[in-house]
């Protein structure tokens, strides 16, 4: 559990567009950690902690620099985890007996400043083959009418892009199952959680449908990326 901050801190990137096979280097400015951890965190990154060079070819992968903040600057997380807006969960599945699932789920959440903000999406099967997403305030799954049919025995695809508006609700923008992409564009407001609350987690969940049919699930190339 992280502990929260009361003082505002910026992380500031410039980020070109993500392109296949873009490799030029590019930087990025962190200000705003307190300079008794600032010797520390150059120590741990082994360079000028104000310019921090990353690699688009590794698809601005930042965990080294998060993983060293939150190591030097413990409370600075508030700021490390406001500053991340944007997500995307792309994994591959795949079952043999897949007609015995009620429902898969794929979720991510984020917790600051007292809100939870859950982006819950479940792929029903036995329960009625239709993507569900989870209103945070209700606490309750609503069905969006899009066509939720994975191939049993066979690798499925699945990316999911969500975001965290500007004013602090959750946009769910699409699913893509298969190749096939489906917008949502559907806007909910926060939960709620303790203040102290501070972090990103990703969830994968089987339901067993009324008989509790034994079935396996084979979860792959699981990727996360947030901006």
């Amino acid at each position: 559990m992280m502990q929260p901050t009361n003082r505002h801190r910026e992380l500031i990137a410039h980020l070109a567009s993500k392109r296949r096979g873009l490799g030029k280097a590019q930087v990025m400015r962190v200000g705003g950690c307190a300079a008794a951890h600032q010797a520390r965190l150059a120590d741990a990154l082994q360079r000028d902690i104000r310019m921090i060079p990353y690699s688009a070819k590794a698809r601005y992968n930042l965990q080294g620099l998060f993983t060293a903040l939150i190591e030097a600057c413990p409370e600075d997380r508030a700021w490390l985890f406001s500053s991340l807006k944007n997500f995307t969960y792309d994994a591959w599945f795949m079952s043999h007996n897949l007609p015995a699932s009620q429902v898969l789920e794929f979720d991510v959440s984020q917790y600051l400043n007292g809100k939870s903000f859950i982006w819950g999406h479940q792929c029903r099967i036995a329960g009625g083959h239709q993507w569900d997403i989870w209103d945070n305030t209700n606490n309750q799954w609503v069905g969006t009418g899009i066509a939720c049919n994975p191939v049993n025995g066979e690798w499925n695809h699945v990316v999911i892009q969500m975001q965290r508006t500007s004013d602090n609700r959750l946009l769910y923008q699409s699913i893509t199952l298969n190749d096939v992409t489906s917008a949502l564009n559907e806007t909910y407001s926060p939960g709620s959680v303790p203040s102290g609350w501070y972090g990103i987690t990703l969830h994968f969940q089987m339901d067993g449908d009324y008989k509790q049919t034994p079935y396996t699930v084979f979860l792959d190339k699981l990727n996360f990326t947030y901006w």
